[in-house]
């Protein structure tokens, strides 16, 4: 799919808002707000040296499974990661692509092999397409294949979207995971 069928595609799946908890985990010190470790490294969905993406699980299981695919991909024992603050934080967005669901992945030439594979490069074409259309995030399945995942594009946001902060717990040790 070349890169005007992609924008032609997203626009014709529509935009869809979101409004409810969201859950992140990052190292201490790091604020639950910031993009920019995505930005630099890129992400399944925003390539390396791009924007910032903050990268956000719907559940408290999705963020863990999440956390566990980190110390996988990194071939590290997850109590290495540890200490982690798990953010949660309440966002409202106006302008999100919602592709949860197989059809909508298809439309912009996606699918679930590919969400879970290795080869982030066909996500991060799509993620792209959508920050450069101005929307503020999406919606997708996870790639631990537990839960979903909105991704959120911060510079995107506009005055009637915003992501606050709504508590966060430490995690000293695997026990302390939900």
């Amino acid at each position: 799919m070349d890169t005007t069928d992609l924008y032609q595609a997203i626009d014709e799946l529509g935009i869809v808002s979101f409004d409810g908890l969201v859950y992140r985990h990052v190292a201490p010190g790091i604020d639950c707000r910031s993009g920019e470790g995505a930005q630099q490294q890129g992400g399944r969905w925003n390539p390396p040296n791009s924007f910032p993406a903050i990268y956000t699980g719907l559940t408290r299981q999705s963020t863990v499974a999440e956390f566990y695919r980190l110390a996988e991909r990194n071939h590290i024992e997850p109590a290495a990661l540890l200490p982690r603050t798990l953010c949660i934080m309440r966002a409202e967005l106006h302008g999100v692509l919602d592709l949860r669901v197989a059809d909508a992945l298809k439309a912009v030439g996606l699918d679930g092999e590919i969400v879970l594979g290795d080869d982030v490069r066909p996500c991060r074409r799509v993620g792209e397409a959508a920050h450069k259309l101005g929307l503020q995030g999406l919606l997708a399945p996870s790639a631990t294949g537990t839960g979903e995942v909105l991704v959120i594009y911060m510079v995107n946001l506009r005055a009637d979207s915003s992501l606050e902060p709504s508590g966060t717990e430490t995690w000293e040790t695997l026990a302390d995971l939900p």
